[in-house]
């Protein structure tokens, strides 16, 4: 391999190691990455343990994680007989990480300046590269010095047509340390439409000045990491208050609705799904260990703190649902709904969907949506 490629580059690996499954995937990364000989710079707003920080050459901290908050999603729909759900802006309070990302990229271009770096690759570290595929990392350095360029993106958007271009990929990117300070626009503080919208018009006006890949796979960087899992966890999970954040399967989904029909009156529906309704599948994580083989479920109903119902299934089935419809809600009741999920790395059960409620929550219920029994 070029002496001067390892001399002269560094990876940068961004990541948030909290759960134990998270850690997996990034002491991952890093092992595969050092086959490259080339320096790792980690940087993250999570603290990493120092048998992680023992495993690169530079580590970058930033206590403060800036995120901000999405709104205004639609409306989202399950139908499987013999049950239709509507979701009531069911995304609604998602808290995205674009600037705790941006000041990452900021942070690590900084100390790549300051290691004496000129090149700098950045990856996300639920990103495990194929020692197949390292070749791939001198291949875009050699394409784009040879073309006299001073960086490498791809499209974000999976398209074949130039025009349609408004974004670059921000989650694997290849560049000159000074030119990515010089043309990105780190003062950045309204992301509504996005980290990667906003790399693309910090370097509309030096277009000349770098390599854009065309993204033409519906896996981003497929054509140059043919044999490696890109992005494995990065997807908009769907989400509620009422399910725990630290639960990385995001095609499971649980709620607790009312139906508009008067046959069911008050009758509360607890509902379970393992939904996969996804044709453009742009990450990778279908096939990762965040998508369990069992989805095995501990179903828990109390009324006034008495146990109502027990039940423990399996949603193992892609688009697969558990449903049951719970005593219509009484004035003088509190009724509560505990579901857990089998954690199959700790062999323990974590909890995965909570809800409490009593008679004065019927409208906050319905807020949330609906169900039809057909």
């Amino acid at each position: 391999m070029n002496i001067k490629f390892k001399e002269e580059s560094i990876v940068v690996i961004n990541t948030w190691a909290e759960t134990i499954e998270q850690n997996k995937l990034l002491h991952d990364c890093i092992l595969n990455l050092s086959l490259l000989d080339v320096d790792i710079c980690l940087v993250s707003h999570y603290p990493i343990s120092t048998t992680v920080q023992n495993l690169v050459s530079y580590y970058v901290y930033d206590k403060n994680n800036k995120l901000f908050e999405k709104s205004n999603y639609e409306k989202w729909w399950w139908h499987y007989h013999p049950i239709k759900i509507t979701l009531n802006n069911y995304l609604k309070s998602v808290y995205a990480h674009c600037p705790a990302v941006f000041s990452s990229i900021k942070h690590s271009l900084h100390l790549a300046k300051s290691a004496n770096k000129k090149y700098v690759f950045y990856l996300e570290s639920d990103t495990i590269i194929n020692p197949k595929d390292l070749h791939s990392f001198c291949d875009i350095y050699d394409e784009t010095l040879n073309s006299n360029k001073k960086a490498w993106f791809e499209s974000y958007q999976y398209t074949k047509n130039n025009k349609e271009i408004d974004s670059v990929n921000g989650e694997f990117w290849f560049g000159e340390v000074d030119f990515l300070l010089e043309n990105i626009d780190f003062s950045k503080t309204i992301w509504e439409y996005g980290l990667e919208h906003h790399l693309f018009n910090c370097l509309k006006d030096v277009k000349d000045k770098y390599i854009l890949t065309i993204r033409d796979e519906k896996k981003p960087y497929k054509n140059k990491f043919p044999n490696s899992v890109i992005n494995q966890v990065h997807s908009s999970p769907m989400y509620s208050k009422n399910i725990n954040p630290k639960v990385k399967n995001f095609h499971l989904l649980g709620a607790v609705l009312l139906s508009e029909k008067e046959k069911s009156g008050l009758k509360p529906m607890i509902v379970l799904i393992n939904h996969w309704d996804r044709n453009n599948k742009n990450q990778t994580f279908n096939n990762s260990m965040f998508s369990d083989i069992d989805n095995n479920f501990h179903i828990l109903f109390f009324i006034n703190d008495k146990l109502s119902l027990e039940n423990k299934i399996s949603l193992s089935n892609h688009n697969q649902s558990y449903w049951h419809q719970l005593p219509e809600i009484e004035d003088e009741n509190t009724y509560r709904v505990e579901v857990n999920l089998y954690n199959e790395y700790t062999r323990e059960w974590d909890w995965f969907y909570k809800k409490e409620w009593t008679s004065n929550d019927i409208n906050e219920i319905k807020n949330e949506g609906n169900y039809e029994i057909e």
